[in-house]
C-alpha cells in the first residue's frame, strides 16, 4: 500500500477505506497476518487511526481475530460470502422499506436516477461504473430511511459483500440482472410500495448471492484442478 500523504481531517475514515481496498486488489492477502504498527509504517500515519479502522474492520468481517497472534486478512470461504450477504440481505430489506416510506421527492429522483444510470452503464459495457453506480444506489436508499446508524451498518455489509464477491468469484458478472433489479426497486420506492420494495430487494441480493456461491465454488473447483 502506497503511504497515505494527505492529513485529511476524517483521517480514520481514509485509513479503513484503504486497507479495505489494499484487501479487495490483495495487496493484504487473504489469511494475512495485518498489525497496527506494520499498517501504521505501510501508509505514513500514526498508530491511532489505523487501531480505529481495525476495529470496525474487525467489527464488520474483512479481519478476523486469530487466537493471540491479532488479525488476519479474512480468507475466501463460502461461510464468509454466505454470512456477508445474510447480513447484508436482512439489513437491507428493512433499509428499503424504511425508505418506501420516509423518502423525499427529492431522495425518490434520485434513488430512480442513479437506477437508470446503472442501466445505462451496462449497455455502455462500463463496467467499473456500474459497479460504483450499484454501491452509491444501495447506499441512497440507505441514506433515504432517515436512520443514520442504520445507513452506516449497511454501508459496513454492501462493502463486505462487494470485496468478498470482487476478491473471491471476480469473474461473476450479472451487471444487466442487477440493473433491471434496481429499476424495480426504485419504481416501489418511488411509489410508497414497500412490500413490493422489499421483495424485489430480496429477490434481487438473493440472486447475487447464489452467483456468487456458485462462482466461488466453480474457482475453488479449478485451483484444485490445476494441481491434480
Amino acid at each position: 500500500m502506497q503511504p497515505i500523504p494527505e492529513r485529511p481531517q476524517r483521517l480514520t475514515e481514509t485509513v479503513y477505506t484503504r486497507i479495505r481496498e489494499a484487501i479487495v486488489a490483495s495487496e493484504l492477502s487473504p489469511g494475512a497476518a495485518v498489525t497496527e504498527a506494520g499498517l501504521a509504517e505501510q501508509l505514513a500515519v500514526s498508530k491511532t487511526p489505523v487501531r480505529e479502522a481495525l476495529v470496525r474492520l474487525a467489527y464488520v468481517g474483512f479481519v478476523v481475530p486469530e487466537g493471540r497472534r491479532g488479525l488476519n486478512v479474512v480468507s475466501p470461504s463460502l461461510e464468509s460470502i454466505r454470512s456477508a450477504y445474510e447480513v447484508r440481505i436482512a439489513l437491507e430489506a428493512q433499509a428499503v422499506r424504511l425508505a418506501a416510506e420516509r423518502r423525499t421527492e427529492a431522495e425518490a429522483d434520485e434513488v430512480a436516477r442513479l437506477a437508470q444510470e446503472s442501466l445505462d452503464a451496462v449497455g455502455q459495457g462500463d463496467r467499473p461504473a456500474f459497479r460504483a453506480l450499484d454501491r452509491t444506489f444501495h447506499l441512497a436508499i440507505a441514506s433515504a430511511t432517515h436512520n443514520p446508524r442504520l445507513a452506516n451498518v449497511v454501508a459496513d455489509y454492501v462493502d463486505l459483500a462487494n470485496t468478498l464477491r470482487r476478491r473471491d468469484a471476480p469473474q461473476v458478472d450479472n451487471s444487466r440482472e442487477c440493473a433491471g433489479h434496481h429499476v424495480r426497486i426504485a419504481e416501489a420506492v418511488t411509489v410508497h410500495d414497500p412490500d413490493a420494495a422489499e421483495r424485489t430487494l430480496r429477490l434481487h441480493l438473493s440472486k447475487v448471492q447464489a452467483l456468487v456461491e456458485d462462482g466461488f465454488r466453480a474457482a475453488a473447483g479449478r485451483a484444485v484442478a490445476s494441481y491434480a
